[in-house]
């Protein structure tokens, strides 16, 4: 299974998003590669920190943020993408 984890979302990110990731990986031993995706910049030293680390910990990169105050699709159409 693939989960993919927005670190940049919600209140204290990425910081929170990385401890609940490392709580997930510390009850859970299976075969699920987590994504986790946002500014690889703040999340990977995060990530360090905190001593996360597990074969199926993928960091994707993505520096762009939706912000509350943007339309979700017209935020999709109108930033770059990355590929």
């Amino acid at each position: 299974m693939n989960i993919g984890i927005d670190m940049m979302g919600g209140d204290f990110a990425p910081l929170e998003a990385v401890k609940g990731v490392k709580s997930y990986l510390a009850i859970h031993n299976t075969n699920v590669n987590l994504y986790c995706i946002g500014d690889e910049a703040l999340v990977k030293p995060l990530l360090e920190e905190h001593q996360v680390a597990s074969p199926n910990l993928h960091l994707v990169h993505a520096p762009q943020i939706i912000g509350y105050n943007e339309h979700p699709a017209k935020a999709l159409k109108e930033k770059a993408r990355h590929g």
